[in-house]
């Protein structure tokens, strides 16, 4: 479905997998026969990405009701709410957080388990940059650490 897959994501269970694609701006929603297996994969949905033109990396919180992309273009966190825990089909656009002052071509993002850290890794500063979430999984209450 995408040639330049850049990142991938699991739900806990592993049944469910995520590939981010960057020729086609997507997230690809797999489910898994096996999990942890991506060869018993079969694909469930794609998602555009319409707010980065080079999506990278995502994350999930722990239920899946709150999904993230970091892309290398648009130099923002951008995050989702979805009504049904990790179904793509279900995701609407909540908040863009721009993180442009301390990289301007992000590759990766992470969070911590509690929500209340986010980590950032980018191509332009060759570094990892840590934010710190007031709210647990909201990245509008984000600032930078170090």
């Amino acid at each position: 479905t995408d040639n330049t897959p850049t990142g991938v994501g699991f739900n806990p269970t592993g049944t469910k997998m995520f590939v981010v694609g960057k020729q086609n701006d997507l997230v690809i929603e797999y489910d898994l026969s096996s999990a942890f297996l991506p060869s018993t994969a079969t694909k469930v949905h794609s998602f555009i990405v319409t707010v980065d033109t080079d999506p990278e990396d995502i994350h999930f919180n722990p239920t899946g009701t709150k999904m993230f992309i970091v892309g290398s273009q648009a130099d923002q966190v951008h995050q989702y709410t979805l009504s049904a825990p990790f179904v793509l089909s279900s995701a609407s656009h909540d908040h863009a957080f721009s993180i442009n002052t301390q990289e301007n071509n992000a590759r990766a993002i992470w969070f911590d388990n509690t929500g209340k850290k986010m980590f950032i890794i980018g191509f332009t500063g060759d570094d990892v940059n840590v934010y710190k979430l007031s709210t647990p999984f909201v990245v509008s209450s984000a600032s930078h650490v170090s």
